[in-house]
């Protein structure tokens, strides 16, 4: 709360928050911090968006709050599973062909040296600095447009899935209708929005429509 106040005082127009992930390949990862427990976070969490929206920053994302009229476009096109071309070292892209009803993630290499040794067409004719490449299925396509999604407070236009996917909206109705009956979703004039409940365990939505793939995650988020 300290912090967030600081930063409030500096008059910003929009601010990401969010409980920082402890990745490999970093300090915190050789000398790991302590850190708080689950019910903890929770509770810093609820205080600090309470903080924010008392001082103007409306959430519309779960790590994102703003002024109105300043939401991040760049983010935004995250949320509702546009595409973005990946460009330089660790760049991650996607792109669509609903025509054919491809989509295409990339990776590209995580080290510059090694990105930059890379960055020339092989003979398969592909960029041999990308390391990754793979279509996604339809079952990929639809969880990962609801993992996206449904992050926004708002919510979303039906019609999006669609538009975004290539999927027709029966894909999902059944699964919407789950949602729905357990008190997680709204759905109302073809616009879809997670209820409170559905937001707190944004995670556990999202599992509803996994399909064969049992690793998927599950609990609160925070």
């Amino acid at each position: 709360l300290q912090d967030l106040s600081k930063a409030i005082t500096l008059g910003p127009e929009h601010l990401s928050w969010y409980q920082l992930a402890i990745e490999p390949n970093t300090a915190f990862y050789r000398h790991p911090p302590e850190l708080p427990d689950d019910d903890e976070v929770y509770a810093a969490y609820e205080a600090g968006r309470a903080l924010l929206r008392d001082h103007g920053y409306l959430q519309y994302e779960v790590s994102a709050y703003a002024r109105a009229g300043a939401e991040c476009r760049h983010n935004r096109n995250y949320w509702e599973f546009g595409d973005y071309l990946g460009i330089g070292a660790g760049a991650h892209g996607k792109l669509s062909d609903l025509g054919s009803r491809r989509i295409v993630r990339s990776a590209k290499r995580a080290k510059p040296l090694s990105y930059m040794n890379g960055s020339y067409m092989n003979g398969a004719g592909s960029p041999a600095a990308i390391v990754e490449g793979s279509e996604l299925t339809e079952a990929q396509l639809t969880v990962e447009f609801m993992m996206n999604a449904l992050r926004l407070c708002a919510g979303f236009p039906l019609s999006l899935f669609t538009e975004r996917t290539g999927l027709p909206v029966e894909a999902i109705s059944d699964t919407l209708d789950a949602a729905s009956e357990r008190g997680l979703i709204e759905v109302r004039a073809g616009w879809i929005r997670p209820t409170e409940w559905g937001y707190r365990y944004l995670n556990e939505l999202v599992y509803l429509f996994y399909r064969d793939e049992p690793d998927a995650p599950r609990g609160a988020v925070a």
